[in-house]
């Protein structure tokens, strides 16, 4: 575990979103790990992959995203970056509202003009 999030968190940092891709597709249960899945939705929306971010992030048994901060920050920049206000707004109110902390934390990407 902490070989691949070492390995996701590397993929993210350099931008390479696919090589992050690669790893969770190489055993499907780290689609289900938070951690895993938010390094690779950062990878992606890091290179402007913004629909794979999306679609990488886990959902718990009731259809609520699993999301770390860095997974929820990853998200919510990737919205930023494509002009997705009104899914970065969703996202705040319906999706995050459970994690105040991160949601509070994200807030303020969403609205800062670069």
């Amino acid at each position: 575990e902490i070989t691949r999030n070492a390995a996701l968190d590397a993929f993210a940092k350099g931008g390479r979103w696919q090589a992050a891709l690669d790893v969770l597709a190489a055993v499907p249960q780290f689609q289900r790990c938070a951690t895993a899945s938010s390094l690779a939705a950062t990878a992606c929306a890091r290179a402007a992959q913004w629909n794979w971010a999306f679609q990488l992030l886990p959902r718990s048994q009731d259809g609520g995203l699993l999301l770390d901060v860095a997974g929820s920050n990853a998200l919510l920049g990737a919205c930023r970056q494509r002009g997705l206000w009104q899914l970065a707004l969703w996202l705040l109110l319906e999706q995050f509202a459970p994690l105040s902390p991160p949601a509070a934390c994200t807030a303020k990407g969403v609205n800062q003009q670069e």
